[in-house]
Order: C-alpha cells, then structure tokens, then sequence
C-alpha cells in the first residue's frame, strides 16, 4: 500500500501463499450454478443489470452499427431458475427517422422507462423524453418531456443527467445549462414521481464561476428532497496552486420542493480533504465521507488527490440545519503497511517517528466504489487503489536512426486492493481491513475484468473478483485465461475479519466474469455475468 513501485510478481506470490487470511478451496461458503452459453449478438456489449430479483434479471446491451455508432439498445430477460432467456428485445433509437441519444432504461416504481434525449436545430433546443415501456418491454408511443435546455449552439447543448431514490419512487434529473466560464454556474434540478409527474423543478444559479465549479453528485431521497454536491476552486481549475490547496467543497439541500435551501461547506483548517461523496440516510441526515491528507505539492511530486492519510466524516442533521459531526481519523501504520513487506514496514516506521511532516506514511490513490449506510447512523466505505501508468516501450519498425526500433507510448491501468472501512456514527474508525488483489491491463478491451464487485449480506461484505489460482492455493496445468483463471470470493464478517476462498476455475467455467456485473438478487445470491470470445454465461452464486 505505499507510494513506491507496486510489489513484484514473486512477492506478490509469497504474500498471498503465506497469508493466514487465504482459504483453499475447501469450504467455500458459496455454490455456483452456471447457464448454458448464449451466442453475443454481433456489435453489442453488455452495458449493465437493468434490475433483478429472485424471478427475473433485466440485463441492457448496446447495439452497435459497423461504423461503431450506437444504433439500438437490447432489453433480454432472464428466468432466473432456469437461466435461460425468456426474451430480448431490440429497442430502436430512431423517432420520426431520427436518430435520438440514448441515456438510460430504469425501472421507476413498477415500470421500466426508456429515456432519451434530441437537440432540435431549428429551435436551438434540447430535449430529454421518458417513453413507458409496456408488459413486452416495448417503448409506448407517449413522449413524456422531462428536461429542456436552451442550448446555444449545436457544439453546446447541455446535458442531461439522471438518478432515482433510494426506494424508486422519486427521479431526479439534473440539466446542466451551457454557461460562459465567467458567468455563474447554471443548472435545472426537477423531481418527478414514479408516473414522471412533475413534482417541482428549481433553476439554482451558484454565487462561482462556471469554470471553477465542478459538479460532482447530485441526489434525490424518499421525499423529493435534492441535494448537491460540488468542488469550487478559488482560481484556476486546478488542485493545488503554489502549493497550496485551491478548492473546497460545497453541499446545498434543496427542500420545502425547493424553496428552501441550505448550503454546507465542507472544510477545515488544518486538514486537505482530497475526495468527498455523501449519502442520505432515513434520518434525514446526510452522511458525508471522504479521505484527507496533510500532503500538498503540486508540480512533479504528489497531486492533492494522491495522498490518503486518513477518513474524514461530516454528518449533517439536515432537520436543524447544521453539521453535527465533523471527524477526521488518521488511518493506523498497521493498517497502511497491512500488505506490506518486512523492509517497506521498517521504512514505514521511520518515516513515522522522524517528525517530518513530508514523510509521513500514506496510502495512494483510491476511488469511491461504494458507501454503505449502517442502521444507526455510521458507514461503510469500499475504495479501490486506481492509477494508471504510461509506459514507453519498443517496438520494430523500420527507422535507420534507431536501429529498426521506435518507442511508444503505452498507457496500463492498474486496479489494486480494496480497503474496506467501518465508520462509527461518531465519525472513528470500528475497524478497517484490506483485500490484497493486484491486477493491471494495457489492452483496453480486457479492461472488463479487472476491479470487483460486491455485496453487503447480513452483517458481511462480500467481494468477487478473477484471480491466479496459484495465488489462492490451488493448482493446475496452463490456462487459456492466464492470470486470471479463477473466481475468487473474499468475506469480511462483522468484526474485519478476512477470507478469500476459490469459487471456481474459470477453465471449467470457460468463461471469465466481469465482476462489475455482480448484483444482488436475493438474501444470499448474486447473479454475474461471464464471457468467452463471442459466447457469455449467467449465473447464480448461492452463499451458505
């Protein structure tokens, strides 16, 4: 977990072979039930699980033309007792011989809706519509108008965002409205019911520059009450200037369907917040979390986002209209050289005793992938280490200068280990632990089976990725999938505490999982997805 290079094969082997945390593949608290192999539609991929539940999974595939221009969305419904496809339907974009933007299809209450959007170049507007899609996943003739922006030109239309409460039965959509950078920053917030029946609609004009307001989550809960979350910079659009930090983050309640609004600024004196994301509880408290850092630099050193020395939490009582906690906890040096070797931990440990602010240890770089909301008010956080790498490398071509070989660049994106943090209501730390994982991929099409997915069961967190047999314990000659011919299942129980079991050779299941596919279908089931070159696979991952 340190800010170096990033742990060799052969250590990376005797780390896992010699953990105590590792599991054989005896006792696997999870039983996996595949479909047979369905032939992948030609120019589609599989975008997401629309929705699932213990009967039926809605699985959305794009549809691509020749050229690579998406041309229709599939809609395929799956019985999920017997994994077969009980029916796909192609959903055409075209409306009036016009091609529209897709956005999205997600189930609102008890209905599925397709949503998209069209620019109108007559009227120099743009215009985003809800179709109903009927009991055969057919799109209704109604075009129900749910966002407009007057657009400035046909380079600058705007956008369109779209998200639902937490229990489907509020839409909120998000218009950002083209703005010179000098001007203030714009935008559309309307809340529509399940039926996309207009509830109220506000256009909020923020006291910041457009070019220095950056819009990073925006939410509506159970009641139809908007919340915003931004970074506003005080100069330039950048992290740090002069070494020093350059932003802060800004939160606004919108309530009372929109006449009341609350503003929270999210900051301290002391401690650099480096990435933030909140939550709505049915408290209505809005959970705030994120990571901190006392280490600024900009330049060549470290960005403000890369160094992570501990977890920051805001709890906002949004009934009184004020921030009631407000924590920050430094993360122990156990826990940041968890996965370290014997030489990184001594160096860990002097670094830490010298009192050299510079030097102290930290973790780097990691990214939001979920947040957990506990019953009495605490939080669960997943991060991901995510970076990337440029690489030059060499490759032979014909150049007399260089000895028939020229360089290029090569970009790898690396998906490391998973911190998983349990967070107190009042802001400490109950316990944190790390799931050791090390994958990293140049070729932007094996991108899919890289990260996690994951499942809060109960009182565990569950976590489901591909993985090097040999790494887990067990054996086995060559594999068409090479480092990644395993499913692996790591369990963290109500205390940290950490297993990681094999749940199947991805030989015998000749496909490999994307694990971001994962979803939970019941109480104790996640259904996954897997492919092999034009041919895919469901499945049902039972666990005891």
């Amino acid at each position: 977990m340190g800010t170096g290079s990033f742990k060799c094969i052969f250590l990376l082997l005797c780390l896992f072979v010699s953990s105590a945390i590792l599991r054989a593949q005896v006792d696997v608290p999870a039983d996996l039930k595949l479909s047979q192999s369905f032939k992948i539609p030609s120019n589609s991929v599989v975008d997401r699980i629309i929705s699932a539940n213990s009967e039926n999974a809605y699985f959305l595939r794009r549809q691509f033309s020749p050229g690579g221009f998406l041309k229709s969305v599939l809609v395929e419904r799956y019985n999920i007792n017997t994994l077969r496809l009980d029916k796909s339907i192609e959903i055409d974009l075209k409306y009036q011989k016009k091609l529209r933007v897709f956005h999205d299809i997600f189930k609102v209450g008890s209905n599925f809706y397709l949503i998209t959007s069209y620019f109108n170049s007559v009227k120099d507007k743009n215009y985003l519509f809800a179709q109903k899609l009927d009991k055969s996943f057919y799109p209704e003739e109604d075009l129900i108008l749910i966002g407009e922006i007057d657009s400035r030109n046909e380079s600058q239309i705007g956008d369109f965002q779209i998200q639902h409460s937490r229990d489907s039965s509020k839409v909120i959509i998000y218009s950002d409205i083209p703005t010179k950078r000098s001007d203030r920053q714009t935008a559309k917030v309307s809340i529509y019911d399940s039926n996309f029946d207009l509830i109220w609609d506000k256009q909020i004009r923020l006291p910041y520059e457009a070019g220095l307001f950056n819009n990073i989550k925006f939410e509506v809960d159970n009641e139809g009450n908007a919340y915003l979350l931004g970074k506003h910079f005080f100069e330039k659009s950048k992290d740090v200037v002069k070494n020093r930090p350059n932003f802060e983050y800004i939160l606004e309640a919108y309530s009372e369907k929109g006449e009341q609004v609350d503003r929270y600024q999210l900051d301290d004196k002391l401690k650099l917040i480096t990435d933030l994301t909140f939550e709505v509880n049915n408290r209505n408290e809005i959970i705030c979390t994120g990571f901190y850092t006392n280490k600024v630099k900009s330049g060549n050193g470290f960005s403000v986002s890369e160094s992570i020395q501990g977890i920051v939490f805001f709890k906002v009582d949004n009934n009184e209209k004020k921030v009631e906690e407000k924590k920050f906890t430094k993360f122990d040096l156990d826990f940041i050289t968890l996965n370290e070797n014997e030489n990184q931990k001594r160096r860990a440990l002097k670094n830490d005793q010298d009192n050299i602010q510079k030097n102290d240890p930290a973790l780097y770089s990691y990214d939001f992938r979920d947040v957990i909301l506990r019953s009495d008010g605490g939080v669960v956080v997943i991060a991901e280490q995510f970076f990337t790498e440029t690489i030059d490398r060499s490759v032979n071509s014909f150049n007399q200068g260089f000895n028939n070989r020229t360089f290029q660049n090569e970009t790898r994106y690396n998906y490391n280990e998973v911190i998983v943090v349990n967070i107190r209501p009042d802001g400490t730390i109950q316990w944190a632990n790390s799931v050791p994982k090390y994958q990293s991929s140049s070729n932007i099409a094996t991108r899919r089976f890289l990260s996690f997915g994951n499942a809060n069961i109960g009182n565990k967190i569950y976590l489901l990725f591909n993985e090097d047999r040999n790494i887990l314990g067990a054996t086995g000659g060559a594999s068409v999938f090479k480092n990644r011919d395993a499913l692996a299942l790591a369990e963290l129980n109500k205390k940290g505490e950490l297993s990681i079991y094999m749940v199947a050779d991805t030989d015998e299941m000749n496909s490999l999982t994307i694990p971001t596919l994962t979803k939970q279908i019941a109480r104790k089931e996640l259904l996954i997805y897997s492919v092999n070159n034009n041919r895919f696979r469901i499945g049902r991952l039972k666990l005891k």
